[in-house]
């Protein structure tokens, strides 16, 4: 909030805020100041997922049919 206020454009990572209000409150500012924001996942830039996008596109492994997405907790559980 403090960059926008500033007038900067703003990247940010989940989670964007604490609750539901200081997200709308972050979405008016940057509506008045007319600021450009993004919400990004960082870790997809990682050599291990650059290198898992460049395996299926190259047909090294076969399409995947079904996704089941999951994360890790701290602790690694």
């Amino acid at each position: 909030m403090s960059a926008m206020q500033l007038g900067r454009h703003a990247y940010v990572e989940k989670p964007l805020s604490h609750d539901v209000y200081e997200s709308r409150q972050l979405t008016k500012l940057a509506q008045k100041k007319r600021l450009v924001t993004q919400m990004g996942i960082q870790i997809h830039s990682a050599a291990e997922y650059r290198l898992a996008v460049r395996l299926i596109q190259d047909l090294a492994i076969a399409r995947s049919r079904q996704c089941t997405p999951g994360a890790a907790r701290s602790g690694g559980t």
